[in-house]
């Protein structure tokens, strides 16, 4: 009986002995001479290689805008659209009037045969000058001038003549179509009114593609060029994300804010994004980096910066670090710890810098 209570009291002494080693607890302090540290709760860093990605506000702009123009003057009978309004290409636009059309090719057609008359008499002049001259139908004046005014005649009857020819073949019908698939943005002529050939009558945008015009600063366009896929994401629609290809890099720094402009083209087949939108676009860096992982409640805020305790050899030290964002409960951390380093999670309201502590690992 006596060799079993021993046995007992031994074994008892050894596991008392091993859990406040382990802890730092009492017994482990009383043998070593000292005594018990402040509790706290730790675990360990954990690291990730994650592929590095960064944001820039955006606004979506239409590619291009295009001026719908008559070939000559007009009448606009009726306009099919208004402002505002979505058109595919070969809709109508509007409608020019055929009678004012008609009155025109009949003032011309009768200037034509005007003109025609002229260059016969003319004609006949020069032909018969020499006998017209004796004559005294004719003087010195005409009879010098007559060759210069049948070529003047000559021109005023071919240019009559191009005039119908372009009436005739530019309004062969009395629809004006729209070139390109877009929304109206201006109508510039009302209904009854004369469209000066030449003059838009409206201004059509096209609405695919458009773009996402955002800036980048000089150390990202080492890694921003043309071709590049990005993510173009919408927070209006419920932070909608859609790829768009970089276009273009600006060459030039904006003085105002030392940025180079980036223009990134996104297919909108529906229309769903309009002009003047704004969107985030997120611009993934192709080479990975490390990032440090914490528990939230490790993350001390002070005054101008963010601290974490941090445990060596028993003694917790105060580290200033750099967070960046959150997610599923931890932090990373881009600066100020490494792998394997041990962090306070709860108890830090207790310890300072050197504080000697009992970690409890959670």
């Amino acid at each position: 009986m006596k060799y079993t209570i021993l046995i007992a009291i031994a074994v008892a002494t050894i596991v008392a002995f091993s859990c406040s080693n382990e802890r730092g607890g009492f017994l482990s302090k009383l043998l070593k001479g000292g005594s018990a540290g402040v509790p706290v709760t730790v675990e360990t860093v954990a690291s990730e290689e994650r592929s590095q990605s960064t944001f820039a506000p955006a606004s979506i702009e239409t590619v291009e805008m295009v001026d719908v123009s008559l070939p000559d003057d007009a009448m606009i009978e009726s306009f099919a659209v208004a402002e505002g309004e979505s058109v595919a290409a070969g809709d109508p636009l509007a409608r020019i009037s055929e009678d004012e059309i008609n009155l025109r090719l009949a003032r011309f057609r009768a200037d034509l045969r005007e003109a025609r008359n002229k260059q016969e008499k003319d004609s006949y002049v020069m032909r018969n000058r020499d006998r017209l001259l004796d004559e005294d139908r004719i003087d010195e004046e005409q009879y010098d001038a007559i060759e210069e005014q049948v070529s003047e005649d000559e021109a005023e009857v071919e240019r009559i003549q191009t005039d119908i020819t372009r009436i005739e073949n530019g309004f062969d019908e009395l629809a004006v179509r729209s070139p390109i698939s877009g929304v109206v943005t201006k109508r510039y002529v009302a209904v009854g009114s004369m469209a000066t050939g030449g003059n838009p009558i409206v201004t059509i945008a096209r609405i695919d593609p458009v773009v996402a015009v955002f800036n980048i600063s000089p150390d990202q366009s080492a890694v921003v060029r043309p071709e590049m896929k990005i993510d173009v994401i919408f927070p209006s629609l419920g932070d909608r994300r859609i790829a768009a290809k970089i276009t273009s890099v600006g060459t030039k720094l904006n003085p105002e804010d030392g940025k180079f402009a980036v223009r990134a083209e996104i297919p909108n087949r529906d229309g769903v994004y309009k002009d003047g939108m704004r969107a985030n676009v997120e611009i993934r860096n192709p080479e990975t980096k490390r990032v440090f992982l914490v528990p939230e409640g490790a993350l001390i805020r002070g005054p101008r910066a963010y601290f974490v305790f941090t445990v060596i050899d028993g003694t917790a030290h105060k580290v200033q670090v750099i967070p960046e964002q959150s997610k599923g409960g931890y932090i990373e951390i881009a600066r100020g710890l490494k792998e394997a380093d041990i962090v306070v999670v709860g108890g830090q309201d207790k310890i300072k810098e050197g504080t000697a502590v009992d970690i409890w690992r959670k």
